[in-house]
């Protein structure tokens, strides 16, 4: 991972829970040494540093703002007044996610971290004693983050800039092409429509559902995904994992459907999801939901290996392509 494509993630808490902030930096250690991520807390500030400067400075480069809530952080006033409302500002403009990591039961009716979809996984907190353990806890936290930085990564990588796609909480919108030409041409900037209650209440659920499939939650992340299989802001990750729980079919009342499979990882790939183009060529090549098409399934190859993909250019490499 080259350096300017690390993600800055900004950590605001209480400093009455600065000792679970700490566990939370070791529980990321591993992000941060494959130079996925940069964290920075205001545990970091030098004697002599303003830190009123240099907290809004952090707040302002930061592409990921994690709120460690508990009770002491809602009654923060500097927190509240400041960190809370910068972030916010961003969040709305697509420019960062907001990561709300729920740490002791708290009120948080009527603040932004209300329609905010939160970790660990169910918003349990992590000093919960329905947990077998706190590392169990904090490694919900640390999955469904890697996720959200690993696809902010990609977008880096590719050169593409915050607003397309715009990414928010943790689910891809993609802005119509057509629009941001004509942006370019008139040389004007508009903002971006903001999200209606339902819009987000539904990527909050899909969210959900990406988390519950990573933890092998099939029959949960399966009901959500069902639900909203038609909905506009169903995108290509989503169709894949669909595509995915249909072939292999081990979810609670789903049965091995190979045709619903081809039609999801199809959808997927329609949109160059390299997952989606990958497995699709797998159906091919095993004539699985399709006829048999080995000539099909390589072309998928080759599409997925140019965007990276390490198992699609494995498959190339098998079959003596290039790609």
């Amino acid at each position: 991972m080259e350096e300017n494509n690390k993600i800055k993630l900004f950590i605001s808490y209480s400093h009455k829970d600065r000792e679970h902030c700490a566990e939370l930096h070791k529980h990321l250690t591993q992000l941060k040494r494959t130079k996925l991520v940069d964290t920075w807390q205001d545990g970091e500030l030098m004697a002599g540093d303003n830190w009123d400067e240099q907290i809004k400075k952090h707040l302002v480069e930061s592409e990921i703002v994690v709120f460690l809530l508990s009770i002491d952080f809602i009654a923060s006033n500097y927190i509240y007044e400041v960190e809370m409302q910068m972030a916010y500002e961003k969040h709305k403009r697509g420019e960062l996610i907001i990561v709300p990591v729920i740490l002791k039961k708290c009120d948080i009716e009527g603040t932004i971290f209300e329609r905010i979809q939160g970790l660990p996984i169910d918003f349990e907190p992590i000093l919960s004693s329905k947990w077998h353990s706190k590392d169990d806890a904090y490694f919900s936290v640390v999955e469904g983050l890697k996720r959200i930085i690993k696809k902010q990564s990609e977008i880096k990588a590719q050169g593409k800039n915050k607003a397309n796609p715009i990414i928010l909480d943790g689910i891809s919108k993609k802005v119509n092409e057509s629009k941001e030409i004509e942006l370019i041409e008139n040389e004007e900037i508009e903002e971006d429509e903001e999200l209606s209650e339902e819009e987000e209440l539904v990527l909050n659920d899909l969210e959900n559902a990406c988390l519950y499939f990573d933890q092998e939650k099939w029959d949960k992340a399966f009901a959500i995904l069902y639900k909203y299989r038609n909905h506009d802001l169903f995108d290509s990750e989503c169709q894949f994992l669909l595509g995915s729980l249909y072939e292999f079919g081990d979810v609670k009342n789903v049965g091995m459907d190979y045709v619903e499979a081809v039609k999801w990882y199809q959808k997927s790939a329609d949109q160059d999801d390299p997952n989606g183009q990958f497995c699709l060529g797998n159906m091919y090549a095993e004539g699985n939901g399709v006829a048999k098409n080995m000539n099909k399934a390589k072309e998928l190859y080759k599409l997925a290996a140019r965007q990276g993909d390490e198992d699609a250019q494995d498959a190339c490499r098998e079959l003596g392509i290039k790609w």
